[in-house]
Parts: structure tokens; sequence; C-alpha cells
């Protein structure tokens, strides 16, 4: 590894054997990505006790980027403000625009710290080639 580079998910000693509930505060559909996500990740010797806090914030903001864009499906990506007469005075973004962009960039980087990202697991199968039958399980073809 070169200067500068941030080391890749190593699987510690300590993996888990199966997968943990999802925490309470989740939510439904939050739960539903954690049991698909932690049953991969188990599958494949990748999910450590350290990992499940990063792992709920991984679930929470896919949740919460299908919820915006369910709401954006809908009312689409604009608001506008009138006055008493119902002239529009201003247009502006969606805020559920704003925060399903934040929220895909969350979960981008936490999938990569979870070595869930297509690079991810093809970093991961370079620099341990012992994982690579572990990493076909997430990314078949890798």
């Amino acid at each position: 590894m070169s200067a500068g580079r941030k080391p890749f998910p190593i699987p510690s000693a300590g993996v888990l054997k199966a997968a943990p509930p999802a925490p309470a505060w989740l939510g439904a559909r939050g739960a539903a990505i954690w049991v698909e996500v932690s049953s991969t990740m188990v599958a494949g010797g990748m999910l450590a006790p350290l990992d499940l806090p990063t792992l709920a914030n991984y679930c929470c903001a896919l949740a919460r980027v299908e919820e915006c864009e369910a709401f954006l499906a809908v009312n689409g990506c604009t608001v506008s403000s009138r006055d008493d007469k119902g002239t529009v005075k201003q247009i502006g973004v969606a805020p559920e625009f704003t925060i399903s962009a934040r929220e895909r960039e969350v979960a981008r980087k936490l999938a990569g710290e979870l070595g869930l990202s297509p690079t991810a697991r093809a970093k991961m199968a370079g620099e341990n080639g012992a994982r690579a039958g572990a990493l076909a399980l997430l990314a078949p073809g890798v």
C-alpha cells in the first residue's frame, strides 16, 4: 500500500457467525436493509462486532434516500412559495432533494468502509488474495 492511501477493511478474527438483529431505531425499511446486507456480509465472513454501528448508519442512510426519493417521485424536486394572491414569489429545491443527495454520499462512503462497493471489493480481493472466496459471495466475478 502506498503512502496517502487509506487501508481497506480486512476482516478481523472476530467475525460474526450469524447476523444480529437490527437496532430498534432503524425503522422498518432500515431493518429490512440491515437483514439483507448483514446476512450477506456474515456469509462472506466480512462482519465483525465493531462494524455494527457503521452498518446501522449505512442502512439508515439508504432508508432515508428511499424515503426522500419516494417523496420526490410524487411531489417533484422543487418547491414554490406564493403570496396571498397565489402568485409564485420564489421557487427552490425541495429539502428532500438535498437530503437525498447528502445521504447518498454518506451511504457511498460507508459502503466503502464496509467493503460493499465494487471498488472496495476489487481492492480487497487484490490485497487479500486469501479472501477471494468470501468476496465472491459479495461480488461474483470480481
